[in-house]
């Protein structure tokens, strides 16, 4: 071989090889790069496909785990929003990123090293009328998280097309079927479902469904975080698909009116992160620490007043038997159990139960004198109202009409729990705010405190359409808006009068809380039960009530009634006569047991914070 020449591989020689396979990978990852726009850090790779954006690939860099498998087929989604016309034609149209490629994108390095994707879609057309929908979408990753802000901007010029609903962000091809392990705050603790395969639809605020707006999904040592970061408390659905689709779906204030917009109120914030579900639970509760409904700070031992909700070691429950037999099973409930006892007493009024309601005063004959000797005794007694509902037989049913909640076709909305046909009222209704103040103004001065409000947590917000009511038509956050104001003001005149009121609700969804002061935690507790509520809450509010059947065998009883104190809850809720039967003996003994726990351990469990579980194999 000459000097200098340089060695010329034969068909075959493994470095030929070589080098050809270096060259086809570099030309497909260019040809990849080039079709993909990237957002990128040292935690997490988020990739969209170009022109549409959908995104392609959520890529752990950690652990190599791509939380993205969309079908080859289709193309990938990321926003969908939907528009109707005037009442009547119930026309809804549909547009989506899959309807038309974006008209630019860019990606930006902010302050601090994160950097941000900017993606528009403009001139976009609906209903017929052309270049009257602009949508703008910002992607921001911080420099040393895997969780990014996603916002939308939907900007509106149709004369004729009202913008409905936004669903974003929404992908295709997510978290593969049976795969991950996914945590949600739903069934009021929190559940744990492992191998998720079937579909969860989800809707915030609402204590039993969704009681704070974030989920977690687990696969190995990868995680992803989804939630919303809404200061405002809007209504919104979470539907996630196993291997399908997830989307947030969020109602926009002023549905179906022409022109009407969404400018990115709250951002969802979805990515990777390292742990399990606690992990995601921290993560949510350094959001909620500047929220609205924790601006009162974390919660603090009364100074004077008589004793408060967290001063509670356990509950009872009575008002099927008449008060003198109430207040006698209370007391020799409280001498066998010898612990600060709370009551929550139903059927005070004078009205049936859930009927002719808010009819509730005035109370029951001797009502007044038993609690006042109750309260005088150390007992927290709570009474019962629905904060929501007017009857059709109410004594002013007349005055309420203009305050119900009205659909989108002006129909008064309509439900039923008693013998009555019941009417959700609006809680921008000044006269609702009137009522319920003279009521809770009512029932403090025959000596009970707090007051119990069913229903206002514990159900959903109303798309409510009526202009005259003074809020944006549909959606947006004006209705735990509301309730807040609803509730201030009337604690707010009641502590004017020296008594020092508090109020706690049905259901723990989180925007009440502030203006409510603690949470009834009723529901069936499950095998997959977690404590997500107080994993984000503890320290911040007061959840009570441990609903366990006495028909179950002792152990299984005192497994679930167990659990429930190590997860913060304060026991009980139950009716003193279940207590004191002698074929309960074991399960009582237990419950005194732990009653007695929770007032030396209240600096903890009223005051403290949950930070993890104890891992008992």
């Amino acid at each position: 071989m000459p000097y200098g020449q340089e060695p010329r591989p034969r068909a075959g020689h493994p470095l030929l090889a070589y080098v050809m396979l270096l060259v086809l990978g570099l030309t497909q990852a260019n040809a990849a790069e080039g079709t993909r726009v990237v957002l990128e850090n040292g935690v997490v790779r988020f990739e969209l496909q170009r022109p549409h954006m959908g995104l392609v690939a959520l890529l752990d860099k950690g652990t190599g785990v791509d939380h993205m498998k969309p079908p080859e087929q289709l193309v990938p989604r990321l926003w969908s929003i939907s528009f109707r016309t005037a009442p009547g034609a119930e026309k809804e149209t549909t547009l989506a990123n899959t309807d038309a490629p974006a008209t630019s994108h860019a990606v930006a390095t902010l302050d601090g090293g994160g950097t941000r994707a900017t993606l528009r879609w403009d001139g976009l057309g609906v209903g017929g009328e052309k270049g009257v929908v602009d949508v703008k979408v910002t992607i921001e990753l911080p420099r040393d998280s895997g969780i990014a802000a996603w916002r939308i901007w939907v900007v509106n010029r149709s004369r004729t097309q009202g913008l409905w609903k936004v669903s974003f962000p929404s992908f295709t091809g997510y978290l593969e079927s049976g795969k991950y392990d996914v945590a949600a705050p739903t069934c009021n603790w929190g559940l744990l479902m492992p191998s998720l395969a079937s579909p969860l639809n989800l809707p915030y605020p609402h204590g039993y469904s969704m009681t704070m707006q974030f989920l977690c999904a687990m696969k190995g040592k990868s995680a992803v975080y989804m939630a919303t970061h809404d200061p405002g408390a809007w209504l919104k659905t979470f539907v996630l698909s196993p291997g399908e689709s997830f989307g947030i779906t969020t109602p926009v204030e002023n549905m179906g009116v022409p022109g009407s917009d969404f400018a990115a109120p709250f951002p969802a914030m979805v990515g990777v992160y390292r742990g399990n579900w606690m992990e995601a639970c921290k993560t949510y509760r350094a959001f909620v620490a500047g929220a609205p409904w924790t601006a009162g700070g974390r919660l603090k031992p009364r100074d004077g007043g008589g004793p408060s909700i967290a001063d509670v070691a356990l509950w009872m429950r009575v008002g099927d038997e008449a008060p003198d037999e109430s207040h006698k099973l209370l007391l020799r409930a409280r001498t066998f159990l010898d612990v600060p006892l709370g009551v929550h007493w139903y059927n005070w009024h004078s009205n049936a139960f859930d009927d002719s309601l808010p009819d509730y005063l005035p109370a029951k004959p001797k009502c007044a004198a038993h609690w006042g000797e109750l309260a005088r005794d150390g007992f927290v007694v709570m009474p019962y109202i629905n904060g929501r509902l007017a009857s059709t037989t109410a004594r002013d049913f007349p005055a309420y009409a203009p305050s119900l909640c009205r659909d989108r076709h002006g129909k008064v909305c309509e439900q039923k729990f008693g013998a009555d046909m019941d009417h959700p009222v609006c809680p921008s209704a000044r006269l609702w705010h009137d009522k319920m103040l003279e009521i809770t103004e009512g029932i403090t001065n025959l000596g009970a405190n707090p007051v119990y409000f069913d229903q206002i947590s514990g159900e959903l917000p109303i798309l409510c359409f009526d202009r005259s009511h003074g809020h944006p038509l549909g959606g947006g956050g004006w209705w735990v808006d509301g309730y807040r104001q609803l509730l201030t003001k009337a604690k707010q005149k009641t502590r004017r009068s020296g008594r020092n009121v508090s109020f706690t609700g049905e259901f723990p969804a989180e925007p009440y809380m502030g203006a409510l002061d603690g949470f009834l935690v009723w529901t069936t507790r499950l095998q997959t039960s977690i404590p997500m509520l107080t994993a984000v809450y503890s320290g911040y509010t007061n959840y009570f009530g441990t609903n366990t059947f006495f028909n179950y065998p002792d152990r299984a009883w005192i497994m679930r009634e167990g659990r429930d104190f190590l997860w913060g809850s304060q026991n009980g809720w139950m009716h003193p006569a279940q207590v004191l039967a002698p074929e309960h003996a074991k399960k009582a003994l237990f419950l005194r047991q732990i009653g007695k726990l929770r007032v030396v351990g209240r600096k903890f469990l009223s005051y403290g914070e949950l930070v993890a579980l104890v891992d008992h194999p």
